[in-house]
């Protein structure tokens, strides 16, 4: 099986490949904003990375959507409060870590929609490039992808609105404070498309030989 992450694994593996798994939604934003920068080694593979990320309730399948659905009053749930969360494997897999993430994932009263965060303490790591360093990095690994954007803005603000539309995009930032001595990398997606269809129109596309984008929401 080949995972089916085409920028980050390649794109002529998933088009030669028999066999593609689809990514988890999470693990998309966990590995899109990490495994660039591990293998430039401007960041440690040894580091005990934290990942907190949360996504609309469509992420947990039909018996999420209709707990939502009649429970109007949840606000927030928080969950996997036992560690060892399904997607935790392909996550410290694909970037080649030394040790599992701490993976804190929670559910928002949204259909669709999900950010994924990672913080670092660079003044604390073994080896980092600086922040400016990192976003170039990832702004030239994802140049050729049409569908993952690296934005070298720095809003005040992120927000997931409940009236989002469907896309297959993937959008990614990184912050850092004025001295330098922390970091904040974020992925933003729709986690019913790049995050999880839009992962599989993409592959199947390059599996069948079609132009890439076939059938996406840009």
């Amino acid at each position: 099986w080949t995972y089916g992450f085409p920028e980050v694994v390649g794109r002529d593996r998933v088009a030669l490949a028999a066999r593609v798994s689809n990514p988890g939604c999470y693990p998309t934003g966990f590995i899109a904003l990490l495994a660039p920068l591990i293998r430039k080694g401007l960041l440690p593979s040894g580091w005990p990375y934290v990942c907190h990320a949360v996504s609309g309730f469509s992420g947990g399948g039909k018996a999420m959507i209709a707990r939502f659905a009649e429970d109007a009053d949840i606000a927030y749930r928080d969950y996997a409060l036992t560690l060892g969360h399904k997607h935790v494997p392909e996550m410290q897999a694909l970037c080649d870590l030394s040790h599992p993430p701490l993976f804190a994932p929670a559910v928002i009263p949204a259909h669709r929609g999900m950010l994924v965060e990672v913080p670092l303490h660079l003044g604390q790591m073994p080896r980092s490039a600086p922040v400016v360093g990192l976003r170039d990095c990832l702004a030239d690994f994802y140049t050729p992808s049409p569908l993952v954007t690296v934005h070298d803005d720095a809003p005040e603000e992120l927000l997931l609105r409940r009236s989002m539309a469907a896309s297959d995009r993937l959008d990614l930032y990184v912050f850092g404070a004025q001295d330098g001595s922390q970091a904040r990398l974020v992925a933003v997606l729709d986690n019913l498309g790049k995050g999880a269809s839009g992962a599989a129109v993409q592959n199947l596309n390059l599996m069948a030989g079609l132009e890439e984008t076939s059938g996406l929401r840009l």
